[in-house]
């Protein structure tokens, strides 16, 4: 495959995953996941205030008590 195939197809996955995501088209955990495991393979890691969204959003999720010790 020739290099400008190469970076074609990436921009197109690229793309594809950003409007379907932001439309909520087809934004479903299993798509959320295949996004996140784009942007890993391409060493896209979080910054600052990304971090810091991460650690509002984990905060903000529901506790629930470990059941297997009751």
């Amino acid at each position: 495959m020739k290099p400008d195939n190469l970076f074609l197809l990436h921009s197109i996955v690229a793309d594809t995953l950003l409007h379907k995501i932001q439309s909520g088209e087809d934004a479903t955990a299993p798509m959320l996941n295949v996004a996140r495991q784009f942007l890993n393979d391409n060493g896209i890691k979080t910054r600052g205030n990304e971090q810091q969204k991460l650690t509002e959003l984990f905060n903000s999720l529901p506790r629930f008590e470990d059941t297997k010790n009751h």
